[in-house]
């Protein structure tokens, strides 16, 4: 008997269109961008933190919002995350080459930015001229110095758009720097009325410590919201649909929900592609 495709990506992020029971999450980072506020998205991985940042970046700039979204985790080098935050800014607000070297180079003087432009992949790109690693600079001073000039430059705009940064893995950020780098991004966060966050992590623990410890920087610095494992019914219905729209058979519901039981005894309900395999054989051996 020929196979169907499986209908699952074990080890691969989540798509926008793949997100199971996370509404009101999505809708609550959503209004933290609108308002202007500090949200701490906290979650392990496999929850789907990057694919609700993903979605809710999508929703809010067809808003007409203004919504910036690094990976701290994917770039090590802080220069080069200072780089992608002011490049994401340029390529949203301004218009041409020479807007961009002009206006954003001087909001951002302090970092000595050379501008580029990919024509093939569409894409803008900074590199900073100042180097991180002489001692001359502190590099949590660097980046501080750049969100106080994203937070003036939002308060320029004359249409009165959201803009807001995510940094997605922020708790790899803070792991490396400690509690000296959590005070000096807090010191001016705390004071931005023009710029939005969402700080995003999936070292829950430190998280956990930075927000709700008394002698954390960060200890109610902003609004806590924490992932907890996708709704069973929502899941269930979710996994269903996948299979039927991939040629299998599943008979009712009980398939399924038994897969999702003895997972949830593995504590691996968060991921459907775990559990792929299984639901597979079970729907194979139902349709035989």
């Amino acid at each position: 008997m020929e196979s169907n495709c499986n209908p699952f990506r074990y080890g691969a992020e989540f798509a926008p269109d793949d997100i199971v029971g996370r509404k009101d999450e999505i809708v609550r980072a959503e209004r933290a961008i609108r308002d202007g506020q500090r949200l701490f998205l906290i979650g392990p991985r496999g929850y789907g933190k990057t694919a609700i940042l993903r979605a809710v970046q999508a929703n809010m700039s067809r808003e007409g919002a203004i919504v910036l979204s690094v990976n701290a985790e994917s770039s090590p080098d802080l220069g080069k995350l200072v780089g992608e935050i002011v490049a994401g800014l340029a390529a949203q607000i301004y218009e041409g080459a020479e807007d961009v070297i002009q206006k954003a180079g001087r909001f951002f003087s302090h970092l000595e930015p050379t501008f580029g432009f990919s024509a093939v992949e569409q894409e803008m790109s900074v590199s900073i001229g100042i180097d991180l690693s002489n001692g001359k600079y502190r590099p949590m001073e660097v980046l501080a110095d750049t969100l106080d000039s994203l937070d003036r430059l939002a308060h320029t705009l004359s249409d009165s758009r959201p803009l807001a940064l995510i940094i997605d893995e922020f708790s790899a950020l803070m792991a490396r720097f400690g509690v000296i780098g959590e005070g000096q991004i807090r010191s001016v966060v705390q004071c931005h009325r023009n710029l939005g966050y969402i700080f995003a992590g999936s070292n829950v623990g430190l998280m956990m410590d930075m927000t709700t410890k008394y002698s954390r920087p960060f200890y109610h610095g902003g609004d806590n919201l924490y992932l907890r494992p996708v709704p069973t019914a929502d899941f269930a219905a979710w996994l269903h649909k996948q299979f039927t729209e991939s040629g299998f058979e599943v008979s009712g519901s009980e398939p399924v929900l038994r897969i999702l039981s003895l997972a949830t005894m593995c504590r691996t309900t968060s991921r459907c592609w775990r559990i792929a395999a299984g639901l597979r054989c079970i729907a194979e051996t139902s349709r035989s």
